[in-house]
This record gives structure tokens, sequence and C-alpha cells, in this order.
């Protein structure tokens, strides 16, 4: 080792251990981690408030499609349609015999089908609204729409 690699070294243990250096590490430190933990909190206070905004909208719709629904006797499907396309979802209305009537999804593929799951029987039974969060990926809302 070249004497001027020595010298080096120990300008940077003595830098390294000054005050003006542990000073600054400490104050960024105690600065930073506060405003990592509010950032944290202040973002998943805004997701739950803006998921329950979001699921209060689609309820809202629901119900104005319902209504459509139930004037209409299920002949206006183009709510249901309209409900579906703004939220990027699928809308499907079962009869209490679980015979799907109506699937607003692009093939109807789903028409004169069996829609059997326990919150849909749970819905036509009790006549409950059902939500349910699938992974934080999509929401499932289940509402009973009644004299149709």
């Amino acid at each position: 080792m070249a004497w001027f690699e020595l010298k080096k070294k120990k300008e940077i243990k003595k830098w390294y251990k000054s005050i003006k250096v542990n000073m600054s590490v400490v104050v960024t430190l105690v600065g930073l981690v506060p405003i990592i933990f509010l950032l944290v909190a202040i973002l998943s206070v805004y997701n739950s408030n803006a998921k329950e905004q979001k699921l209060a909208e689609v309820k809202n719709y629901a119900n104005i499609a319902k209504d459509i629904l139930v004037t209409s006797g299920l002949s206006d499907t183009d709510s249901m349609q309209t409900v579906a396309q703004i939220y990027n979802g699928r809308v499907i209305v079962v009869d209490e015999k679980l015979k799907i009537k109506y699937d607003a999804n692009v093939s109807d593929i789903e028409d004169g089908k069996y829609c059997v799951s326990k919150e849909v029987i749970a819905c036509i039974k009790e006549g409950k609204e059902y939500v349910n969060e699938k992974n934080n990926i999509y929401t499932e809302f289940i509402t009973p729409i009644k004299d149709v």
C-alpha cells in the first residue's frame, strides 16, 4: 500500500467520525422517518375512502338501474349495460330460481344458465345486499331486485 493511500484512509475515517457527518445523518433520518410514516398513513386512509366512495357510487347506480328494471319489467336492459360499461364490470340479473335472466357481458354466454353461489342464495332468501372484496383486485356487489 502506498503512503498516499494510507493518508486518504485516515482522512476518510476522520471525516466519517466528525460531528458534522454524524449530525447530518441523524437529522436526515429524524426528518425522513416521520415523513415516510405520514405518507403511508395518508395513502392508506385515502385508498379506503376512495373504495368506500366508489362502492357508494356503484350502489347508487345499481339502485337507479333496479328501479328502471322494476318499472320496465326487465325489458330495458340498456341501464344494466350502461352500469357495466361505466364501471368496467359485469351485471348479471338472476331470478328466484337462480336462473340468469340477463348478463351484461358482451357475448351473453351466461343467459339461461344457473348461478349457484352461497352469496346469491343468501341474497335471494334474506333480501340483503352483499359486498365482498376479492384480493384487492375486484369487488362483488350483490343486491336483491324486488317485484321483477
